[in-house]
């Protein structure tokens, strides 16, 4: 797993280079070599499987993935929406309804199907880095290495050079 992440990040790497240098051809090519990657489709199939909501079925899913066959399957239905991708039509979400916490109220959760999971972790793996390169550098709240630690030491810095001190 380490080395198809290692493999994955290094094409992220390569896709934020070119967005930073604004070459249009370079991040078309980076996309497509992306979502056409072994690496990339397997890591989004192994995030899927291993994310926390796993075990929750679709409204069409019959059965939870558990067998290298069944995320070999998923694998595979990927390479198709990637060779096909005018064919692809996401699932109807499955509609739960939680009790809120100290409420009587319900709050509305929709679970789609383990396959259209994979896609959006697909996807996602391409768009994180779009995000990450045109995000504020300042920014902190809900991104990916970014904690509020280091929101707070962002802070500090910029007062303490403010008033001209050495950062402690």
């Amino acid at each position: 797993i380490s080395n198809l992440k290692n493999n994955v990040l290094k094409m992220q790497m390569e896709l934020a280079v070119a967005i930073r240098e604004k070459n249009i051809s370079q991040i078309k090519k980076q996309v497509a070599r992306m979502l056409r990657s072994s690496d990339c489709r397997f890591l989004a199939v192994y995030r899927t499987i291993s994310a926390k909501g796993a075990r929750s079925k679709g409204i069409n899913d019959l059965y939870i993935p558990k067998t290298n066959a069944q995320y070999l399957e998923l694998y595979q239905k990927l390479w198709e929406i990637i060779k096909y991708p005018n064919k692809y039509k996401s699932k109807p979400l499955k509609r739960v309804w939680f009790p809120k916490p100290n409420s009587t109220d319900l709050r509305p959760i929709s679970v789609p199907s383990y396959f259209d999971r994979a896609v959006q972790h697909l996807f996602l793996m391409v768009l994180e880095v779009f995000h990450e390169e045109m995000a504020e550098r300042n920014s902190f709240g809900f991104r990916p290495f970014r904690s509020p630690g280091w929101a707070a030491k962002a802070i500090t810095l910029f007062i303490w050079s403010r008033k001209g001190f050495k950062p402690p």
